[in-house]
Order: structure tokens, then sequence, then C-alpha cells
């Protein structure tokens, strides 16, 4: 739970590393959020309910757009990737998978241009 709130908490800094554990939790988090608004949203037989749990999936996914971007870019870092290679994933059918694959790279920590992640800082 603790990657969740560095999540949150770093949402808006690109510059750094996150680990794969950083990066992966909010991301299902958020994929388990979304997925629940949205078949709140999809269930509901009451239209008002429907409109306001679509505008409360809306405010989420937008309002956690940034944050996702960053530490997309700060995973990047820490397979020593550019965080350009996030653009990859604009090419049709392949560009999402090979994003896909370089985001699931070990932590790189000899020779990395955009930090180390110091493990026992954290555990302090």
């Amino acid at each position: 739970m603790k990657e969740y709130f560095e999540f949150w908490k770093l949402g808006f800094q690109f510059n750094g590393v996150s680990t794969r554990s950083e990066y992966w939790i909010p991301f299902l988090i958020n994929l388990a959020i979304i997925s629940l608004l949205y078949l709140s949203f999809k269930m509901s037989s009451n239209e008002t309910v429907a409109v306001i749990f679509g505008f409360i999936t809306l405010a989420f996914v937008l309002f956690s757009l940034i944050p996702d971007l960053a530490i997309t870019v700060r995973r990047l870092h820490d397979a020593n990737k550019s965080g350009a290679w996030f653009f990859i994933s604009f090419i049709p059918y392949i560009g999402e998978f090979i994003l896909f694959v370089i985001l699931c790279f070990p932590t790189v920590k000899i020779d990395n241009i955009y930090g180390y992640y110091n493990m026992d800082e954290t555990q302090q």
C-alpha cells in the first residue's frame, strides 16, 4: 500500500526512478478501481446513478492521468530508457506490447544515467 501512496505523492515528478513494484502495484490498484467504477456504471438500472458513476469514473481517469504518465516515465528511467520510449505505445498493435516488455525489465543498477534507486534508503 506504501507504493500506492507514493504514486500520488510523486504524481508530478518525472525525474528519478521507480521500481517494478512501485509501478505495478499502483497500476493494478487503479485498474481495479476503474473496473469497479465502470461496472457500477454499466450495471446501474437508474439513469441518474449511471450518469453519476460515469462522471466519477471519468474524473478518476483524468485525475490519475498525469501521475500515471509520471510513474511510467520513472519506470522507464529505472530500466535505463528515456521517457520518450512512452511514445512507442502509439504504434498500433505492437507498440503497447513493446512498452509492456520494457516496463517489466529489472532495475538497471550499474551505469543508469537517470539515477539509482537505493533499496537501503526505503527500508529504514
